[in-house]
């Protein structure tokens, strides 16, 4: 949440609050067969404008997850009591928006540093549908705030479309959630955003001193694209320990078009004289600790930001307020060993992996493989998603699967042919797995010998 009564005004970039969801991390090459439609949809988006993302998708030192941020953002002159349109004054506007991002974290064995490399695609909507008027007046109300009387001038109804490429880099700090102990590093950012809400170029960085500081990509504003949530390089990243740090942020940007100055694209309105270059200065106090087995991070920030447009009287300044909570989950992981059709002999547990042995980290299973019929489903938890194979044989996956990254092929891919009558489960790795036979061959997919299966 952003507001600039933290900072004792009410006018310019006056709210912003944004509520954003993170995946499970995803290790290894992506197969878009077995992502939810409008995940595949975007994937494929990036793959058209941007072939080179998904370069090396396959080195298991790289790792991906999905952000979905839903927010809103608004805007107002300084004069709260005027009915009239303020020539010399910025446009009352409001925008909401969704967005959904890649983000891709990198870090080649020989290399010292790593990178966090940032697509997301906004979309959403500029003017009255963007509820600022509502929203405004209901926190004012509770506040007890005189409500803005010149709404009905604001920026006329349009669609917003923004893509945004992001790429941080810093220092490679190893596997663990946090630096252990005392340290500093800096992080440095590149952006570049293109869309009617803004079209700009950033160049950043970011310091950060203290104990304990988390292995991330640091902290910063509310901004509607580059949404940075990166995959953690831990291998139970859930086990974050109590940590605080002081940082600060510097940037600058060359802004060829900002919605909230320039008015809308499509129509006429009210704008302003914008200026090209505008900097943006934030320090902040960030601190994490376990609670009740979830990860909690609370960051606070007061940022500053340079004159905006030549009609502007001074800078201006806004504070910030961040809440995170990561929940773990009993997800499957990519880090398991190649799940293939072995040999076996009933009786005895003879039904083995190829490797014989577990490679499930922390909550982590493995999920599995292989068809009954002209269709594959598992015996699972409720929190588990499933994968079918149709007719022809090839994957229908509803859920964000993970692949193998050490198997040329991943889960959705082995569809065999296996007979009804040759199904059988069991429970092994501490969640549900598949078990199937057809004559003296199974497959077995945890690296585990079954617990019991009536053999």
């Amino acid at each position: 949440m952003e507001n600039d009564l933290f900072a004792d005004t009410d006018q310019n970039y006056t709210s912003g609050v944004a509520f954003t969801a993170v995946s499970h991390d995803i290790i290894g090459q992506l197969k878009p067969e077995c992502l939810p439609a409008p995940v595949r949809l975007q994937a494929e988006l990036i793959t058209l404008l941007n072939p080179g993302f998904w370069a090396d998708a396959e080195n298991p030192a790289h790792a991906q997850n999905v952000v979905v941020k839903f927010g809103q953002s608004m805007f107002t002159p300084k004069d709260p009591a005027r009915t009239d349109l303020i020539l010399n004054d910025r446009p009352y506007a409001g925008l909401l928006y969704v967005g959904m991002a890649w983000n891709r974290r990198k870090h080649e064995p020989q290399g010292d540093s790593e990178m966090l490399d940032t697509r997301e695609l906004t979309l959403g909507v500029i003017g009255p549908l963007a509820l600022a008027e509502e929203a405004q007046n209901l926190v004012h109300d509770v506040i007890g705030v005189d409500q803005f009387q010149g709404w009905d001038n604001q920026l006329g109804n349009e669609p917003a479309l923004q893509m945004a490429l992001d790429r941080k880099f810093k220092a490679y700090r190893g596997t663990g959630a946090i630096t252990p102990g005392f340290s500093a590093d800096t992080i440095r950012r590149l952006g570049l955003q293109l869309g009617n809400i803004e079209t700009s170029a950033t160049v950043g960085i970011e310091g950060r001193v203290g104990w304990n500081i988390p292995n991330d990509f640091g902290t910063y504003p509310i901004r509607p694209g580059a949404e940075n949530r990166p995959p953690s390089t831990a291998s139970n990243p859930t086990r974050l320990r109590a940590g605080i740090h002081l940082f600060g942020t510097f940037e600058t940007k060359l802004v060829l078009h900002d919605f909230s100055l320039d008015g809308n694209l499509f129509q006429s309105s009210h704008s302003v004289t914008r200026r090209p270059w505008v900097a943006q200065a934030a320090v902040g106090l960030s601190a994490q600790s376990p609670v009740a087995g979830h990860g909690i991070k609370l960051a606070v920030m007061q940022v500053w930001r340079s004159r905006e447009f030549k009609e502007q009287g001074p800078s201006h300044a806004y504070g910030s307020v961040t809440l995170s909570i990561k929940f773990s989950a009993n997800t499957c992981s990519a880090h398991t060993a190649p799940a293939r059709w072995v040999p076996g002999k009933p009786g005895n547990g003879g039904y083995r992996h190829p490797h014989q042995h577990s490679q499930t980290h922390g909550n982590d299973c493995t999920r599995l493989v292989g068809t009954a019929g002209d269709h594959m489903h598992a015996k699972r938890r409720k929190d588990e998603p499933s994968c079918r194979c149709n007719s022809d044989g090839q994957p229908d996956c509803p859920a964000l699967l993970q692949p193998q990254t050490n198997a040329s092929h991943n889960i959705c891919e082995a569809c065999q042919k296996i007979k009804p009558e040759h199904e059988r489960h069991i429970v092994a790795g501490g969640c549900a797995s598949r078990f199937v036979e057809e004559k003296d061959h199974a497959a077995f997919f945890d690296g585990q010998q079954p617990k019991s299966d009536g053999y």
